[in-house]
Order: C-alpha cells, then sequence, then structure tokens
C-alpha cells in the first residue's frame, strides 16, 4: 500500500458499494475462488425480561480488495 496508511484499529472503515460502516468482513470460498463481503450488522432487539426477541437485518456486499 503506497501512500496510504492502513487504519487504525478503532476507526470505522467505510463500505465501497453503500458508504455504511463495515462491522466486519467474511471470506468465502466457492469453487476455487474467494470472495470477500463487507458486512453492516445492525443489530438486535430485547424484550423486557433481557432475552432477544428479534434479529434484525445483516446486510452484506460483495467487495473487491486491492
Amino acid at each position: 500500500m503506497e501512500g496510504k496508511e492502513a487504519p487504525h484499529p478503532t476507526e470505522r472503515i467505510t463500505c465501497p458499494r453503500c458508504g455504511q460502516p463495515i462491522s466486519y468482513i467474511e471470506r468465502h470460498r466457492r469453487n476455487g475462488h474467494v470472495y470477500y463481503y463487507a458486512v453492516h450488522y445492525l443489530g438486535y432487539e430485547r424484550a423486557p425480561d433481557g432475552r432477544v426477541v428479534k434479529r434484525l437485518k445483516l446486510l452484506k456486499h460483495l467487495v473487491e480488495l486491492p
């Protein structure tokens, strides 16, 4: 990476596709190819007693890494 430093661990990396912050990156192998997905975890809801009631949307975008 010439001219660019790696982002600091506390900085949020933005998705090149939608501009939202990336929660984490997943790597998948299929048919000898490696695909990277930017994952946006949007959270979950809790009931008054503390149980997880509903998991909210988990967005995945296929991204190209340099």
